[in-house]
């Protein structure tokens, strides 16, 4: 039908590239939300295509991961303490354990820059527990009499250099954290690790809505 004079036809104007970016990355995610401070999904969640840790794009390095707890993460009890009878009481736990173990399954992404730390944080912290302990042992060696040695002194310089590295490579571990669970029931997991940026670009906790599917 033609435009009646003195009124143009208007010409529709695209949405915003952030807009496009953001319906694209809600329709590829499923099943998450922020509750104070920490992650909750289903199982199956798929988080969107940024990184957990920066929020920076990375579709290219999603990773599925399995995660294995328990509802019930409280201990023995005190009974494990019962000579010969606490040994019972530890198996029984143990075994209720397995058998009421939960799994939940959720697909996530990370960026380069941060699965470029991890691998350097796994392979200082290898390097560096093998040195360590290398050098401690060596320490204790030369603490003995020998034509080196002949008052047989500690070599306390070379065990503390080595304790000093392989504890220091042990705290690389902190680098190679990812995301735990905190606590779950049947198909619902807290999770902890993800990065402030990220979880603030996901939905916040209401009581009154359901888990989102966006």
């Amino acid at each position: 039908m033609p435009n009646p004079p003195g009124n143009p036809q208007r010409k529709a104007t695209p949405a915003p590239a952030s807009m496009r970016s953001t319906a694209t990355t809600s329709a590829q995610s499923t099943g998450a939300y922020v509750r104070g401070g920490v992650l909750v999904v289903r199982d199956g969640a798929s988080l969107p295509d940024r990184c957990i840790r920066c929020k920076a794009p990375a579709a290219d390095g999603r990773v599925t991961k399995r995660f294995a707890y328990n509802e019930d993460e409280s201990g023995p009890g005190m009974g494990t303490f019962v000579p010969i009878v606490g040994r019972l009481f530890w198996i029984t736990w143990l075994f209720n354990r397995l058998n009421t173990r939960e799994y939940l399954t959720v697909s996530y992404c990370i960026c380069t820059k941060h699965r470029t730390i991890k691998w350097l944080a796994i392979a200082a912290m290898t390097i560096g527990m093998i040195a360590g302990t290398i050098a401690t042992v060596m320490g204790f060696a030369n603490s003995g009499k020998s034509p080196a040695n002949p008052r047989g002194e500690i070599d306390s310089t070379t065990i503390i250099i080595g304790v000093l590295i392989f504890f220091a490579a042990a705290l690389c571990g902190l680098a190679i954290s990812g995301l735990k669970v905190a606590s779950g029931t049947t198909n619902v997991a807290e999770l902890t690790g993800a990065g402030k940026p990220f979880l603030e670009s996901l939905p916040k906790f209401s009581k009154t809505a359901a888990m989102p599917r966006y």
